[in-house]
């Protein structure tokens, strides 16, 4: 924000701008910018034009709520792989530790609360090379590759004309309960209904007309530009060791995520693994062709 030379109020005569944290919270928490005036407690549809879709502003409240960024408190020895290491010995989650500042290792939290494990620090520079080794096993051969192209590319076709109705009756929705809303407040105007039974049912309708638009933007998507979208992640798959290589800490914390829900590991070894159900529809042989399509909420986060 800075470097695109954006101000604050407050900052008009400083050499710089100064946002602070809750400025910023603050922002991403005001419903104005999705078209919504609040005026003595009661949320009315602006005349402006949102700068947001409702639906985009609703995932910005989950997302601040699930992470709870204005108070949250960094960790203090954070890693890609915490969370997904277990003790081979006794099943327990492994924890990250950086003793004296300098010295990384993976320990048994089951040993630390002396549950009778045996299992020794664990050096991290020998888990993270098992784990790169993990994911030249792991990856979908070229015949996967293709076939689930083929499959996807069949799937994609049938749900787009299926896709036409669902739009007319998303449609169709909003513009129901859009009416619902000005009656509503008609209904208040004319003291029908109390303030406290208006705010609730208005909260009630914002959340079920951002998911009606979040459903139509789903649909709207061009099958062009998702037939593409799922050629480039099916093909991430049958490269994923290149891929995790190359990849930042954080985005190997998301790989790790996608296809294992448990490493264990004995003595800097992957003893065996737990795949996700999401990696395990896509080995499966024994599935439709549906299976090679899954909603975004079996992944999460959703990722580009």
């Amino acid at each position: 924000m800075k470097k695109k030379g954006l101000r604050n109020k407050s900052s008009k005569r400083r050499p710089y701008p100064v946002f602070s944290k809750s400025s910023i919270a603050a922002m991403l928490q005001n419903k104005i910018y999705a078209g919504i005036v609040t005026y003595k407690g009661i949320e009315y549809p602006g005349l402006h034009e949102p700068l947001v879709e409702m639906s985009l502003f609703q995932t910005v409240q989950e997302v601040m709520r699930s992470r709870d960024q204005a108070g949250e408190r960094k960790r203090k020895h954070p890693h890609y792989l915490k969370g997904t290491l277990y003790c081979g010995d006794c099943g327990s989650r492994l924890s990250f530790l950086i003793a004296k500042g300098k010295y990384p290792y993976f320990y048994c939290l089951g040993r630390h609360r002396k549950n009778g494990c045996s299992q020794q620090y664990v050096s991290v520079d020998e888990v993270e090379k098992a784990v790169e080794k993990l994911y030249e096993k792991v990856q979908l051969s070229p015949g996967w590759v293709m076939k689930l192209k083929a499959e996807c590319q069949q799937e994609l076709l049938s749900r787009t004309s299926s896709s036409l109705l669902e739009r007319k009756s998303l449609a169709k929705k909003i513009d129901d309960l859009t009416n619902k809303r000005f009656k509503l407040l008609e209904a208040y105007y004319a003291e029908a209904i109390t303030i406290d039974l208006l705010k609730l049912e208005q909260e009630q309708l914002v959340s079920e007309i951002a998911s009606c638009e979040e459903r139509l933007k789903t649909l709207d998507t061009k099958l062009e530009s998702t037939e593409r979208i799922l050629e480039i992640a099916i093909e991430l798959a049958g490269k994923c060791s290149e891929a995790y290589m190359n990849s930042r800490p954080a985005n190997r914390r998301l790989f790790n995520q996608a296809f294992f829900e448990k490493i264990y590991v004995t003595d800097g070894e992957i003893e065996k693994v737990q795949q996700t159900e999401l990696y395990q529809a896509i080995l499966s042989n024994k599935g439709s062709n549906k299976n090679c399509l899954v909603g975004t909420a079996g992944l999460e986060p959703a990722t580009p």
